[in-house]
């Protein structure tokens, strides 16, 4: 395992965004998470011109142009743009439903179908509306986390 991926996990986030509470383990991370606030675009995508944030996405967006896949379920062959997209399909072969509502007890194999689950409004008369907003920010926190760390990976 690369060793600035190790430091991740074992050092204190020592670089803070002066805008925001962000905080990150290295001035790469958080020149990229600067981008966010100053708009500033510079990776162009060779096919159409759209512009991204960081490297890792603009890659992830040209792979629509060429219908690469380069992320093989070793299950049942089918393939994938994003190791993140393989990882959730993976999902459909173990059956693990590793995302539960708190509520219900009703479990699902990825955060976005527990999002819809809370946003179907079928909690609605057990929980006010301030508290709804909460859980489902803290779903989509928990889903751009592993989105996030699932392109360090690339």
């Amino acid at each position: 395992m690369p060793l600035t991926h190790c430091r991740r996990h074992q050092e204190d986030k020592q670089f803070g965004c002066e805008l925001c509470q962000s905080r990150f383990c290295t001035t790469s991370e958080l020149k990229r998470h600067m981008r966010k606030h100053t708009g500033e675009r510079p990776f162009a995508c060779k096919y159409c011109g759209r512009c991204f944030t960081d490297y890792t996405t603009r890659v992830k967006h040209e792979r629509t142009h060429t219908n690469e896949r380069p992320y093989v379920c070793g299950t049942c062959g089918k393939a994938f743009t994003t190791g993140y997209i393989l990882k959730n399909h993976m999902l459909i072969h173990s059956g693990e439903r590793a995302y539960r509502c708190e509520l219900c007890d009703k479990s699902f194999m990825l955060p976005t179908h527990l999002s819809t689950h809370f946003r179907s409004g079928v909690h609605k008369r057990h929980l006010e509306k301030a508290e709804m907003k909460q859980v489902l920010e803290q779903e989509q926190k928990r889903e751009l986390k592993e989105e996030e760390e699932d392109s360090l990976h690339i």
